[in-house]
């Protein structure tokens, strides 16, 4: 069996040539109409909020009041009436603020609901939600404990062979646990693949992590194998991973983890493929960014006797490239 992951700076969660669902809006109901409660396209931090129209249309402007608003910005905003009419309707009858643990369950599928979703399980640390079997996960830029060592060693306890996968919350322990059980079962067991998709600061590297630990706990895997496999990603991370204005470990390559299983569905080997890496770092890293870690961990680590033998100066400022 062999379960493969592959890390890349791409996001997309539905296809291009698909159109969003459009969604349904009450027929009694108007946006504009005094009382509606709309998801409302705002231009701070928010950018998305549930408003209350308190002045119907005059001169062609709506007049709305948000739910809440960041410090300094004000919380009653006038928008045209052509764009209030636009807008979709908050739903009282349907479970659209809810903190859903997937996205389909929402009562009105729409971005600012999904948004607002997010942002809800975001500030109770539910850093994981599911949207059908596709995983968003939100760097909280802070450890949490649904992604500590212990945390995940419990999951695993928890998850058999019997277990049904599609019943365990949202995390990256639940994604890698429905792969290996569809690989592991009986003669039908097939490979699968684990893609990691996002921007730059994502938080890519840590969920590739996140997932080999799992898969590592899961088939119960012991061993200098398993653990070549798990600890390989800091000697990649020294060597292809740098600090950007987004990330302090902003990993600059993609790379192609893949982990074999024997006979008795433990992991039995692994091989990890870096590909696309950025080179020009080494000679020019962009203004406020760093150059590659290996060149900072040498210095700071390297003996006295060994350094002067290669004559290597003692800090990174003394390097053009490292400044």
């Amino acid at each position: 069996g062999e379960i493969a992951m592959a890390s890349a700076a791409l996001a997309r969660l539905v296809p291009t040539n698909k159109s969003p669902p459009t969604p349904s809006r009450p027929a009694t109901m108007s946006a504009a109409a005094v009382g509606s409660k709309i998801w409302l396209s705002v231009s701070d931090e928010d950018a998305w909020v549930v408003a209350t129209v308190i002045r119907g249309p005059q001169s062609g402007h709506v007049r709305l009041r948000r739910d809440d608003a960041p410090p300094g910005v004000d919380i009653e905003v006038e928008r045209p009436e052509a764009e209030v009419a636009a807008c979709s309707i908050v739903s009282d009858s349907e479970p659209t603020l809810a903190a859903c643990e997937d996205i389909v369950g929402l009562g009105d599928v729409n971005f600012g609901a999904m948004l607002h979703s997010f942002r809800l399980r975001l500030e109770k640390d539910r850093i994981f939600t599911n949207i059908g079997p596709v995983l968003v996960v939100m760097n909280p830029y802070r450890p949490v404990d649904s992604c500590a060592p212990s945390t995940m060693l419990e999951m695993a306890k928890k998850t058999s062979a019997s277990t049904d996968a599609n019943d365990l919350p949202p995390h990256a322990h639940s994604s890698v646990a429905r792969a290996y059980s569809s690989m592991v079962q009986g003669k039908h067991g097939t490979p699968q693949s684990v893609l990691v998709s996002g921007e730059s600061g994502a938080g890519k590297t840590e969920t590739i992590k996140l997932c080999m630990a799992a898969l590592a706990n899961i088939s119960r895997s012991t061993g200098s194998t398993t653990e070549a496999a798990l600890e390989s990603g800091l000697l990649l991370e020294a060597f292809g991973n740098a600090m950007t204005v987004y990330n302090h470990n902003s990993s600059r390559f993609g790379k192609w983890c893949s982990l074999h299983f024997g006979a008795d569905a433990k992991i039995s080997s692994g091989v990890i493929q870096s590909y696309l890496l950025e080179q020009s770092r080494i000679v020019s890293a962009p203004s406020g960014e760093r150059n590659y870690h290996i060149f900072y961990y040498m210095l700071a680590g390297m003996p006295e006797p060994l350094r002067s033998q290669l004559y290597l100066y003692d800090s990174p400022a003394d390097y053009a490239y490292l400044r």
